[in-house]
């Protein structure tokens, strides 16, 4: 199974009503943190921001206190050193395959949005 790892601002959020998903964690062993993960047809996606220090890697607004919540801000390069082994950044054919599930572009966004609360996402 391919894991990914997804290098944005907010987390990969996902409604079960609509489509089915199973969740999952995923520690990373660099430095111990545990990471929420789902299952997305035949994806397994990190559904919360990556929160591995590298060089390069930036809280958002230059604010410490915004990791917890929120993770870094990386640069492409500096994405590709922070992914933890076994994942990686997804490919266009990896997100065309996720858009595809998740009903094309213009119906996956409200998915992916849906039900926070629900999955115990932070906001």
């Amino acid at each position: 199974m391919i894991k990914f790892f997804l290098v944005v601002l907010l987390a990969i959020l996902f409604s079960c009503a609509e489509i089915s998903a199973q969740q999952g964690t995923f520690n990373d062993p660099r430095d111990g943190t545990v990471y929420s993960s789902i299952k997305i047809g035949d994806q397994v996606w990190m559904s919360e921001n990556l929160r591995y220090f590298n060089d390069g890697a930036v809280p958002l607004k230059n604010n410490k206190e915004n990791i917890a919540n929120h993770g870094y801000l990386y640069d492409w390069e500096t994405a590709k050193e922070a992914c933890p082994k076994e994942w990686h950044i997804p490919t266009d054919e990896e997100w065309k395959e996720l858009l595809n599930y998740l009903g094309g572009k213009n119906k996956a966004g409200g998915k992916l949005k849906s039900n926070l609360p629900k999955f115990g996402w932070k906001t």
